[in-house]
This record gives structure tokens, sequence and C-alpha cells, in this order.
């Protein structure tokens, strides 16, 4: 079983932005870190181009029993905190996967927000996770725009704890 790990957005559509930091280059070193440690499944690194071209290599290269996790950083209140991840209604494996990226999250201390269908998100839909192939997870790890979260994600240690929650998520698929 292989596990397509992505970024979100890319470089020139860096996503949230709060001063010179990027959601695009924290969410790349968490992938990085989640595709280091997954164990039981083969991590393959989806490159940093435009969604639509990253959904089309996922679904160019995958297999049954496949999955696909995205890795991204929300923007809100900055009072606000905590992790949260999404799934297509029509995709039980792909809800347990959401459910898991919660949960091993949460094992490093952050607050859950909980795995919600991507009608619930404020986009009301996610290509990434209706459109691929494989069963599908978005997971917005943290607030970027919190201070608190920010100093987090900004850690050396914050972006191992979170990629190997969502490797370890990864890892109960297999």
């Amino acid at each position: 079983m292989r596990a397509f790990i992505s970024a979100g957005h890319y470089p020139a559509a860096a996503g949230v932005t709060v001063g010179d930091v990027t959601e695009h280059v924290i969410a790349r070193a968490i992938a990085d870190a989640a595709a280091r440690d997954a164990r039981d499944v083969v991590p393959v690194l989806v490159p940093s181009i435009g969604l639509a071209q990253k959904i089309e290599h996922v679904n160019r290269w995958s297999q049954p029993g496949d999955v696909a996790v995205e890795v991204h950083l929300n923007s809100g209140p900055p009072d606000v905190r905590g992790c949260e991840s999404f799934y297509y209604s029509g995709s039980r494996r792909g809800q347990r996967l959401a459910e898991d990226c919660v949960i091993q999250l949460r094992r490093f201390g952050l607050h859950s927000r909980g795995a919600k269908l991507d009608s619930e998100s404020q986009h009301g839909r996610l290509a990434w996770v209706r459109d691929t192939k494989p069963w599908a997870a978005l997971v917005e790890v943290e607030f970027l725009t919190n201070a608190d979260a920010r100093v987090w994600l900004l850690d050396e240690d914050g972006i191992r704890k979170a990629g190997k929650a969502i490797a370890q998520a990864i890892d109960r698929m297999a």
C-alpha cells in the first residue's frame, strides 16, 4: 500500500501567510516528516504543483488500496486553535483516515476540532478528498493565525510531532 502525501498549496500560491511565514513551507516540512516516519506503507511525496495537477498525478500513479493525505494549516481569529480534518461522505475509509489523523494529533497535545465532511469546510467542496482515486483526507494541523500555534508550528519539534502523528494515522490504514 502506498500513501500519497501532499503539502497544501504550492510555492506560487502559498496559502495562508502571516508575516514571512507561509502555509506551504510549513505544510511541506510536515509532509516530509510524515513521509520519513511512515513505517507500514510506501510513502510517495506529491510534487508541489497546482491542485488539479496534484490530483492528476495521484490518480495516474495510485492503485486500489492506496491512501492520500494533504497537509494544510488553518486560518481564523487569532484566539482559535486546534486540528481538524476533512473527508468525503462517500468514503468510509477516507473518514477513518481523517478521524485517525485527528486522534494522532491529539496524542501530541493539539486540541481536536474533529473530523468533518468536506461539505462542512469553508469551501463547501474539497477537490482533494472528492477527486482523488485513493481514500483521502485533508488535514488542517493547526491555526497559523494563532501566535502560540505558530510558535509550535515553527519549532522543529512541532513539525516532527505533526509529521509523526500523520504517519501513524496513515500506518493504521495498512
